[in-house]
């Protein structure tokens, strides 16, 4: 398995899996507000035959421009994928679904 690095702004670089979760989320706001998107939504755009109606292609048409102008970064979908891991582990370990306790 591919160990993913993340190089912080100040050049420090810090496995994925050793990152907190709450700088993981931090991590995928900048890059979404810094206009990236990840490969895997580049890939929706690329492989979707697009909406049937006139007015919905004429919109999907313009969220490709978009998404085809904007750069793209694998970081979107290691740090998404890495959130959901520990979802499911934190679920697993508790034997409970996220948010719900159990009763004793």
């Amino acid at each position: 398995m591919t160990e993913h690095i993340w190089t912080t702004k100040d050049g420090k670089q810090i496995p994925v899996k050793e990152m907190t979760t709450q700088h993981i989320k931090n991590c995928i706001n900048m890059l979404k507000r810094n206009g990236f998107i990840s490969h895997s939504t580049l890939a929706c755009y690329l492989t979707d035959p697009g909406p049937l109606g006139d007015m919905a292609q004429l919109q999907f048409e313009r969220e490709q421009d978009v998404v085809f102008e904007a750069p793209v970064t694998y970081m979107l979908d290691v740090f998404e994928k890495e959130l959901k891991e520990r979802e499911k582990n934190v679920t697993s370990h508790n034997g409970n679904s996220v948010g719900k306790t159990s009763v004793e």
